[in-house]
């Protein structure tokens, strides 16, 4: 027997268990320790992902591979039936979804290269209580950093970890990636304030993105821990610790 349609929810969202570090970008307005209250009722952690000619199709190919998965689409069909939604299309194109969602740098802006702007809310619901969410930071090899002490600029070269979401709205009509920020992983660190493929860590694919000769930061002075005292205390984030380990072979 069918199960009957659990609500009449016009927007059905499923998300993977795993997390996904995007190609490399450059990081651009950024509110990741203090989360952006324009909307008082709804404060967000969000930053811009700056993408280079190179990173564009990386981009839209990590969304075609993963986000647009075998067992996603099986989820979300079985979801929209339980809400009554009975015939779900083929998910919109990468290609399209991402010339929708890419911002055109202004003519006065110092980083000349699109984005697309990632964020998450700053708070959730877990057991019936709200959840102050934080922001994780790791290494290129998995180490987590303290974000408040890196000091995270403008210019920084990023992968940011998401959740690849997908979602399907009767408005809309067509499955499409909902891409929601969990972390970011750093390979070059610019600091503001007085400084200058498979989700693990893939050399290839990031030379694919900033050439042959890249070469990462040493990030270990940031290590989460390291000399912080006041920052001794962390709350409990929605991203778990361990999936550092699972990203990049590494980590605390």
């Amino acid at each position: 027997m069918a199960k009957a349609p659990k609500s009449n929810s016009s927007v059905v969202t499923v998300r993977p268990k795993g997390t996904i570090a995007l190609p490399p970008g450059t990081l651009g307005f950024a509110s990741l320790v203090t989360p952006d209250d324009y909307d008082p009722e709804k404060p967000t952690f969000k930053l811009n992902y700056h993408l280079s000619p190179e990173g564009i199709p990386a981009l839209r190919d990590d969304i075609r591979e993963k986000v647009y998965t075998a067992a996603s689409m099986e989820r979300l069909r079985e979801e929209c039936a339980l809400n009554g939604i009975r015939t779900v299309p083929e998910p919109q194109d990468p290609e399209a979804w991402l010339a929708g969602k890419l911002k055109e740098p202004k003519e006065a802006s110092k980083l000349q290269l699109p984005h697309i702007v990632l964020s998450n809310r700053a708070t959730y619901r877990k057991n019936g209580e709200t959840v102050q969410r934080e922001i994780a930071c790791w290494d290129m090899v998995g180490n987590k950093l303290n974000l408040k002490k890196l000091r995270l600029g403008m210019g920084s070269l990023i992968q940011p970890v998401v959740f690849g979401n997908l979602f399907f709205s009767k408005l809309i009509g067509i499955p499409q990636p909902s891409l929601k920020l969990v972390g970011v992983k750093v390979l070059k660190l610019e600091r503001w304030g007085g400084g200058a493929a498979p989700p693990e860590t893939d050399e290839e694919a990031i030379k694919e993105v900033l050439g042959e000769n890249f070469a990462y930061d040493n990030l270990a002075a940031f290590a989460a821990g390291a000399g912080d005292e006041e920052d001794g205390h962390e709350d409990e984030d929605l991203t778990p610790d361990q999936e550092a380990s699972r990203l990049f072979g590494g980590g605390n």
